[in-house]
């Protein structure tokens, strides 16, 4: 732009001299000066000819008074271009200490001095010097139009020091005015996970496939394990029924899904919820394997007996059509034994333990014994007990943080 600003200009003074040569050759003129008693008389042309010749004699004036400044200028700029390369050097080699001392030298004559700070901070805080890093971070901050470079690498670094709340939320800002930003996106994966925000990662998941982050192999599998862990350790009764409503009809009839959910709602007094999504669940999908993990029908003894009477009526109910189904005894023998009703929780285990090896079933008959003067007997089931590897009440262990 600049150069063609200066092209029009020339043309329209070229223009302008052509069009006056004619006259001013016709005509010449004479110009008068009258100073201090002289009189100084010569042609006009004569007289602008002086005049650019003065102009001239200014500008090589000013141009050889800054002539020592731009030498140091452009002296500076190569030391501190040398300092920003060694710089780097070290920090690619691990030398932190060099590298951060160098690099932030070389900020105070860089054309870009937030490159040079940017490379500063991560020298610093890989020596842990957290908020040294953020100071830099901030000088860097000043000298750029654009913050989104200088937010990443702060969020990053926030992720890195385990701030893991500090980065989520500025990513998240982000996101909002760079929604396709891969960087921004791979980092507020990892913040989601660690601060187990599980449904602000679904959220991103389609995101970061579409944008290849992902396979789509491993965003269902992220969508799944994110998913169980929302219903396993939900916030409150809000974010366990919101995350509920937003499940497909799909991953509802996973066992695991249900499980945790049923769990989770009886644990925040949701117990009829519980229930009935158990029951709903197990009206089409009754367990053909009771030694499967996050079997409902489990979970849903195991809350079924927090309500003793409502256990023995359901249970009894459904063995019209499961007769069986060893989880179902289990269920009535423990029911009953809550009760107080001795003789019958002794014939439901019986049957349970007839039907399966749980270990549970097998402890209750040998205390049953045990308290009725049998100890021979409950011997024999302390013995089986101990060789038993299996229970239907499967305790449920929540993942770690990484999954």
């Amino acid at each position: 732009m600049k150069k063609i600003l200066s092209l029009i200009v020339a043309i329209a003074l070229v223009a302008t001299a052509a069009w006056l040569t004619p006259t001013l050759m016709a005509d010449p003129g004479v110009l008068v000066l009258r100073l201090g008693g002289y009189q100084i008389e010569m042609r006009v042309l004569v007289a602008l000819g002086l005049l650019l010749l003065a102009i001239a004699a200014f500008w090589l004036i000013v141009w050889i008074i800054r002539v020592p400044r731009r030498a140091a200028r452009g002296l500076a700029h190569r030391r501190g271009r040398t300092q920003f390369s060694t710089g780097l050097l070290a920090l690619s080699e691990g030398r932190w200490p060099k590298a951060e001392k160098l690099l932030a030298a070389s900020a105070k004559t860089s054309p870009t001095p937030e490159l040079s700070y940017m490379a500063a901070a991560r020298a610093a805080w890989a020596q842990n010097h957290i908020q040294q890093a953020e100071k830099y971070l901030d000088l860097a901050e000043k000298h750029i139009d654009n913050p989104l470079t200088v937010d990443l690498s702060r969020a990053e670094l926030w992720l890195k020091s385990g701030q893991n709340d500090r980065a989520l939320a500025l990513l998240e800002r982000i996101l909002k005015s760079y929604p396709n930003n891969p960087r921004a996106l791979s980092l507020l994966l990892q913040a989601t996970r660690h601060t187990r925000q599980w449904a602000t990662l679904r959220q991103y998941l389609p995101r970061a496939r579409r944008l290849g982050l992902l396979t789509d192999a491993q965003a269902q599998q992220l969508a799944g394990q994110s998913l169980h862990n929302a219903l396993l350790k939900p916030q409150d009764q809000y974010a366990l029924l919101k995350t509920w409503s937003q499940t497909s009809k799909h991953e509802k009839e996973q066992p695991q899904n249900i499980s945790a959910f049923a769990r989770s709602a009886a644990r925040l007094g949701l117990w009829k919820e519980a229930i009935s999504a158990l029951e709903k669940h197990l009206k089409k999908h009754w367990p053909d394997n009771p030694d499967t993990p996050d079997n409902p029908l489990d979970t849903w003894s195991e809350l079924a007996l927090q309500k003793p009477a409502y256990a023995i009526a359901q249970a009894q109910k459904w063995l019209k059509k499961h007769p069986d189904s060893a989880t179902l005894y289990k269920t009535l023998g423990l029911a009953w034994m809550q009760q107080g009703n001795a003789e019958k929780s002794r014939e439901n285990l019986e049957k349970a333990a007839q039907l399966g090896t749980d270990r549970q079933v097998l402890l209750a008959l040998a205390d049953w014994h045990e308290n009725h003067g049998d100890p021979q007997t409950a011997l024999d089931y302390h013995k089986r007990a101990s060789h038993s590897g299996q229970t239907l009440a499967i305790s449920h262990q929540e993942p770690s943080p990484g999954h």
